[in-house]
């Protein structure tokens, strides 16, 4: 047979059987099956790599002949071997591309010593009525044939057959096979046709994967960056009529695990991709109405996180928490050691957000309070010393209880202002909020 029909019959072939074992074929395994199903003919100098490759062509037909011990499974098996060491791919694309060389001229007439050493020369099928003459309308009816699956075999090696039959009959299970096999290093897109669940809205389009909830339902996202989940059950936003994975695109995936301890909403719109976690906040968070959307971010002090973008979250603080965040950019998060939270208890802040301080540092004054207390003492002490000049005109049991009532006051306004100590950091760290009751420091690591 000519050099086009072995390369085209034996590429068939290798993508065939690639596409069955489920691996996808690469452009230089086709190149090296091309090159395998020539290489039998070089035992003639009237072959395409008969000519490239003279003289060793005629030394070799000179000593074995064409169709001798060449075209035979060990001939193609030194092939194999040689270069095993380098690839076990590359080696199998040479070989199958060799063995598709010898099925195709067990079609011929002649046939081909397929078992040598043993003598036997091996044709299919059995009548030569039925077999082919190289260069005869039936070598090129056979070459039309092959050339017509080329194509549809090397679409179907980069679909697979599995995701060619998900794509035909369009359903959620499906879908989410296709989604975990291709999920670890790709981009996954999913075409959606059906309907929103709470409007009854038509559906129909192509939406990324965000992640798989269950067996049978999905997380996507659309191009505005809202989450929607797909599948049958009432919970879900989009009821899928039809659904298949339409394409896919390569991407590096990292995974990096955060402690959310101390972070505001600043610090989390720096993270570059969906958290999965919990945490607790130091604000209670109202939870939105997952009826239209998915609902990133369920609870209200004490959340938990699914998949949420950083414009989800509260405009507040984690006490602690830790999520995962999945992004194709590879970073390293800062780290604290801890969130303290100071009440004002009526002194005066001195500090505002972003100020940094150090452990000792006054954050609160109380320097006013202080100030309040010594009038009111000043006040009482005043009334204290006060006597009557004329004793037999006084109520004396009242008057007795009054000074007890006032001495009673000023120990208590003693102990008071005693206590009335300006508020001093107990750590270095970074203010990050201030407001009329309290002082927030994110504390950093020594």
């Amino acid at each position: 047979m000519t050099a086009v029909t072995h390369v085209v019959f034996s590429g068939v072939l290798y993508l065939s059987t690639m596409t069955l074992a489920g691996a996808k074929v690469s452009p230089a395994e086709l190149s090296l099956c091309s090159l395998g199903s020539l290489l039998p003919d070089i035992d003639t100098t009237r072959s395409f790599i008969g000519r490239a490759l003279f003289p060793i062509s005629t030394i070799i037909e000179k000593k074995i002949g064409h169709r001798g011990a060449v075209h035979s499974l060990l001939f193609s098996s030194i092939f194999f071997f040689a270069l095993l060491p380098f690839s076990f791919r590359f080696a199998f694309a040479l070989w199958m591309g060799y063995v598709g060389h010898l099925f195709a001229d067990m079609l011929t007439i002649s046939g081909v010593p397929l078992l040598y050493p043993a003598s036997y020369i091996c044709v299919m099928p059995g009548n030569d009525d039925y077999r082919i003459r190289t260069g005869t309308w039936k070598e090129f009816v056979l070459l039309g044939v092959m050339a017509s699956l080329f194509l549809p075999a090397l679409r179907l090696n980069a679909v697979s057959i599995e995701r060619t039959l998900h794509k035909t009959f369009k359903t959620m299970s499906s879908a989410v096979a296709d989604y975990n096999r291709l999920a670890g290093n790709n981009r996954v897109f999913l075409y959606i046709d059906g309907y929103f669940q709470h409007t009854q809205g038509r559906v129909k389009g192509e939406y990324e994967i965000v992640a798989r909830l269950d067996e049978n339902t999905l997380l996507v996202e659309d191009e505005e960056g809202n989450l929607f989940s797909v599948g049958r059950k009432s919970e879900n936003q989009i009821y899928p009529v039809k659904a298949y994975v339409s394409r896919y695109e390569p991407v590096e995936w990292h995974s990096v695990i955060v402690d959310l301890t101390g972070y505001t909403k600043k610090d989390i719109l720096k993270l570059p991709g969906r958290l999965v976690g919990t945490g607790e906040l130091l604000d209670s968070y109202t939870e939105k109405d997952p009826l239209v959307f998915f609902n990133t971010i369920r609870g209200t002090k004490n959340v938990q996180i699914l998949w949420a973008k950083p414009e989800d979250f509260p405009d507040t603080v984690f006490l602690h928490g830790r999520a995962v965040v999945r992004s194709s950019a590879l970073f390293t998060p800062p780290r604290y050691a801890g969130v303290r939270v100071y009440e004002t208890e009526g002194g005066m802040p001195v500090v505002k957000v972003g100020d940094m301080v150090k452990r000792g540092d006054t954050i609160i004054s109380k320097k006013r309070l202080r100030e309040i207390t010594q009038m009111k003492i000043e006040k009482l002490e005043k009334e204290l010393k006060f006597t009557y000049p004329d004793l037999k005109t006084v109520d004396v049991q009242s008057y007795t209880e009054d000074r007890k009532e006032i001495s009673r006051q000023l120990e208590e306004l003693y102990n008071n202002l005693l206590s009335l100590e300006d508020v001093t950091a107990m750590g270095d760290g970074e203010v990050i909020l201030v407001d009329e009751e309290r002082v927030v420091i994110r504390e950093y690591q020594r």
